[in-house]
């Protein structure tokens, strides 16, 4: 019969390779089998510290945000439910909320991707390259929508 004996396979599969040579390397320490194994960390692998939401990580920038596009999603739909004189410079102060958020959220995704890059995280980059796009555009549309109101606004008091 040729190969390990018996007890040796059963170090082996067990994981407790406590052999000392070039192939195996230094002896480690037995471990017991009811923890882990060293491949799998646990449900938090890969998390850093703090709060998280799902896959999300919570934090003080995301909720700003979050709250920032709220508030002004919120002011823009109230802003065109009043029937005022006002009504046209709210949704334009709205609008440039809206569209300062946005850009906010343009800069965060091109930060974020250039770091999905830097990582080798090819296709997480790209998709954070077409969401900071997105964000682009829709900060754009809404400060070009806030000039045209603001240029209505001051054109009809004249």
């Amino acid at each position: 019969m040729s190969g390990p004996s018996w007890d040796d396979r059963q170090s082996v599969s067990a994981g407790n390779l406590d052999r000392t040579n070039e192939r195996y390397g230094p002896p480690r320490p037995a471990r017991s089998q009811a923890g882990p194994p060293d491949w799998d960390d646990g449900p938090d692998e890969g998390r850093g510290p703090g709060p998280w939401l799902g896959p999300i990580r919570i934090t003080p920038t995301r909720v700003i945000l979050v709250l920032a596009i709220a508030g002004s999603l919120g002011f823009g739909l109230y802003t065109v439910t009043v029937r005022d004189a006002n009504q046209i410079p709210l949704l334009a102060a709205g609008l440039t909320v809206l569209g300062l958020v946005f850009g906010m959220l343009t800069i965060a995704g091109v930060v974020s991707t250039y770091r999905a890059g830097s990582d080798e995280q090819g296709v997480r980059a790209m998709f954070l390259a077409i969401g900071a796009g997105i964000a682009s555009i829709i900060a754009l549309g809404c400060l070009a929508g806030a000039i045209l109101l603001a240029q209505l606004w001051t054109s009809g008091s004249r």
